[in-house]
């Protein structure tokens, strides 16, 4: 894709200013570009933080990006913060 294409496909959504992107763009072979899609929050105070994921046995030991939850998991926690998990994609 062009840097132009590049830049709108990412839009505000980056965390790196725009001189970092047009290094990145120039310099690297390969780019992946990850698009995170906002379910919704947790209401009425249902906040899951890591003590809880952590004493529910749904965070292990190691850095979050390399955490991987299984479907009970997942559901666990959609059920602790009061969330519908029928409206829910897993993949």
């Amino acid at each position: 894709m062009t840097y132009e294409e590049y830049v709108f496909r990412i839009g505000n959504k980056s965390v790196y200013d725009s001189l970092e992107l047009q290094n990145q763009y120039n310099n690297k072979k390969s780019l992946v570009i990850i698009e995170l899609v906002y379910y919704g929050f947790f209401v009425g105070g249902n906040n899951i933080n890591w003590i809880w994921l952590k004493n529910h046995g749904c965070w292990g030991d190691g850095y979050p990006t390399s955490q991987k939850l299984s479907h009970e998991q997942f559901n666990k926690i959609l059920k602790e913060g009061n969330i519908d998990a029928s409206n829910v994609i897993i993949d």
